[in-house]
């Protein structure tokens, strides 16, 4: 196959005879700016989908554009437009942002991998919708493992967190405050097919600068109130509500 650039039937084919899995030996197509003195948001270069409207004026229906996000050419964002209006930004640091948005937020002291940033409810909205013609709905799953690698499946332990839903509110700062937090959790010790497990339920008081547990589930079923450890008091042992207070208040109000 002969290499160069090619026009055949209105595409453009960048041709080469590669063997290697080197990425050295690849074509590419190569945009470069040689202004010395790069800026915060200054394009790079990019490609624009273009088609005519109404009045047969070339009009940008959709981009894909790299910009500067620091202040050299190593620190750039892709940023991908439809309509004029920015869906994605790929940052540097390889946050993803879906939105408007190129600056990525800070939230519970975490700079999420993937960020949805809106301004009302459409624009501020996750939703899974399974078709399927039986009884199963969608999934949102959370798997944790002790590896330190990607691929390894090494067993959690008795207490690891394996999952939490956090709700933090802007203080005026910033939205690192949690006001609550559901985290499910490993209850005893877990083996092969065995992975005793329980939900954990904290609020934060008010002054207060962190969050406290308030109710858990335990792997038996157990639901306590105020307490960490299922007590059994008198003959019951299978008491399945426990409600403690060390200040008097341990009562249930009906």
């Amino acid at each position: 196959v002969s290499e160069g650039l090619f026009q055949t039937d209105g595409n453009i084919d960048l041709r080469y005879a590669g063997t290697s899995t080197d990425p050295a030996g690849a074509r590419y197509i190569n945009f470069i700016n040689t202004d010395t003195t790069l800026v915060a948001d200054q394009p790079m270069g990019g490609l624009h989908f273009i088609g005519n409207d109404s009045d047969n004026a070339n009009t940008i229906t959709a981009s894909i554009t790299a910009a500067i996000s620091g202040n050299t050419g190593s620190q750039s964002h892709l940023l991908f437009k439809t309509g004029g209006n920015q869906r994605i930004a790929i940052k540097s640091g390889g946050v993803v942002i879906v939105g408007s948005s190129t600056a990525s937020r800070n939230v519970a002291a975490r700079d999420a991998r993937l960020q949805l940033q809106g301004t009302d409810g459409n624009t501020s909205a996750i939703s899974i919708t399974r078709n399927s013609s039986n009884v199963n709905g969608p999934h949102i799953d959370f798997a944790k493992s002790r590896a330190d690698s990607l691929t390894d499946n090494t067993v959690v332990q008795a207490d690891d967190i394996l999952g939490r839903i956090t709700f933090c509110g802007a203080d005026g700062t910033d939205t690192l405050s949690m006001a609550a937090e559901i985290k499910a959790e490993v209850d005893g010790t877990p083996g092969s097919n065995d992975m005793p497990g329980r939900l954990v339920f904290h609020t934060t008081a008010d002054g207060a600068a962190s969050t406290t547990e308030r109710a858990r589930i335990n792997s038996d079923g157990r639901v306590l109130i105020n307490s960490t450890a299922a007590r059994n008091i008198g003959t019951n042992i299978n008491r399945m509500l426990q409600v403690e207070s060390s200040g008097g208040g341990g009562g249930i109000a009906v």
